[in-house]
């Protein structure tokens, strides 16, 4: 149920006609509506999403991903 749940939400995100959508979430959802991106508390995002597959593409990879850069 609940993925089938993220499914509609998905093709819901999809069929809007704003240019930009804020989504406040908890990490389950935000974890399977982008297929298993991991979530800090707070954490910002910016992701475009393909009206055809609906599927969502991080355009801005998060600052607290590279971390593992920096060490």
């Amino acid at each position: 149920m609940f993925k089938e749940r993220v499914a509609e939400l998905r093709r819901w995100l999809a069929a809007r006609p704003e240019s930009s959508i804020a989504l406040v979430a908890h990490w389950g959802l935000l974890n399977e509506l982008t297929r298993g991106g991991d979530f800090a508390n707070c954490e910002l995002r910016t992701y475009e999403l393909n009206e055809q597959t609906a599927e969502l593409r991080e355009k801005v990879p998060s600052l607290l991903s590279l971390g593992r850069f920096f060490r």
